[in-house]
């Protein structure tokens, strides 16, 4: 993730749940090709008492695999 190395800030919110505001960012990193268990350590470091639910993380493991397998499909 460019943006995190170059140490600029993005700002996202969500006006009901912040829970909600983290898996977009965790999503974005993954997008960006990080895995699932990075994504979220790096955010745990960043924001301290963040943590993520069982449904949540089947999520986000969910929409990392799709992401491979269209990555595999596109490769072919």
């Amino acid at each position: 993730a460019s943006l995190i190395k170059q140490k600029i800030k993005i700002y996202i919110a969500h006006e009901n749940k912040k829970s909600k505001t983290i898996l977009f960012i965790i999503a974005y990193l993954i997008f960006r090709g990080m895995d699932v268990d990075r994504s979220i350590d790096l955010i745990k470091k960043k924001k301290l008492g963040i943590e993520i639910g069982k449904e949540d993380r089947k999520l986000l493991l969910n929409f990392e695999k799709t992401l491979k397998e269209k990555n595999n499909l596109l490769n072919k």
